[in-house]
């Protein structure tokens, strides 16, 4: 319940009973704490815009440079 807690969609008495044991229990001030920062991070994060394509010949070649790379692994 507590990213229901955190997102405010939880009725008056499941949010007093939240509160109620966040109040003496210090792990738990610490998660919720953690918890918020990763929420918010999440609603932060702006996806990486799409890489442009390369030319047909460039990634030919490209995959051809990895593939040799992996043979000499072997």
């Amino acid at each position: 319940m507590l990213s229901e807690y955190l997102d405010g969609d939880l009725d008056d008495f499941d949010c007093r009973h939240i509160e109620e044991h966040i109040a003496d229990c210090p792990p738990c001030i610490d998660f919720i704490k953690s918890l918020r920062k990763c929420v918010q991070a999440s609603h932060d994060f702006k996806g990486r815009e799409e890489c442009p394509s390369i030319p047909p010949e460039l990634e030919g070649r490209l995959k051809a440079a990895w593939q040799a790379a992996l043979a000499r692994k072997k």
